[in-house]
């Protein structure tokens, strides 16, 4: 059974806790997020041993709100999962507003629509670094599609790629929908319904509207689930078919 968040469920008896530590370090999309999903009664940044984790809901229910890198929590999972459900909150950015504000973070420069629209695509590169957990019993990953502000400062210390200016937050603005995944059958969502009986990456992106190197994350994943076999090769690039799940 999943664990149940705050807009789901009734009160849950929480373990100990050692409450707000590193609290003041969040970024406000991640806690926003853990808002969003601590039950009533139920404790935040709780120490399990050596593992601090975000909510504690229950005696045995977890909730991580991991907003970057999911290979970050194979330690977590690697620990909790004979003992505990957990369920991995992922926020994905389906809109954002850019706010440019000058390096003292006080006045506001500019502010614009990004034209990056992301999707479910997107998952596949992360969840990987996390495959040999998924079908877990215990395990739920709740993609989250988000309405976002991205706050950034003209400072001279960000990216180049970004002209030198520094991402300082990210804020919550909305929730458009959500996708769980338990099962590793879960996963074919990635993939384009009707999906074509044998395809290749080339082809997969075309279909999805994507890069093909996304289109190759997806594949990856989808076969170390053991959800795609390769029947062969067109050319350099391989032909891919679903397998067959009892």
């Amino acid at each position: 059974m999943k664990c149940m968040g705050k807009k789901n469920g009734s009160p849950l008896h929480p373990g100990e806790a050692q409450p707000h530590i590193g609290l003041l370090k969040e970024r406000s999309l991640h806690a926003a997020l853990k808002e969003l999903y601590l039950p009533p009664g139920a404790q935040q940044e709780v120490k399990l041993g050596r593992i601090v984790v975000d909510i504690l809901a229950a005696p045995d229910c977890i909730f991580e709100i991991q907003t970057r890198g999911l290979g970050k929590l194979r330690r977590k999972l690697e620990n909790l999962l004979e003992k505990y459900r957990v369920t991995i909150v992922y926020p994905v950015a389906a809109e954002k507003t850019i706010l440019l504000y000058d390096k003292h973070g006080e006045k506001l420069v500019s502010k614009r629509k990004s034209p990056k629209k992301n999707s479910l695509s997107d998952i596949a590169f992360e969840c990987a670094g996390i495959r040999e957990y998924i079908g877990h019993r215990n395990l739920y990953i709740e993609v989250v599609f988000t309405r976002e502000e991205e706050i950034r400062h003209d400072d001279g210390k960000g990216s180049w790629r970004r002209k030198g200016k520094t991402i300082t937050d990210r804020k919550l603005v909305d929730i458009k929908e959500k996708h769980v995944f338990h099962d590793k059958k879960d996963f074919l969502k990635l993939l384009p319904s009707p999906c074509p009986r044998n395809f290749t990456n080339r082809k997969l992106a075309s279909r999805l509207k994507i890069h093909v190197s996304r289109a190759q994350q997806i594949t990856y994943l989808l076969r170390s689930l053991g959800l795609l076999a390769v029947k062969g090769k067109q050319g350099n690039s391989f032909i891919f078919q679903k397998n067959r799940l009892k």
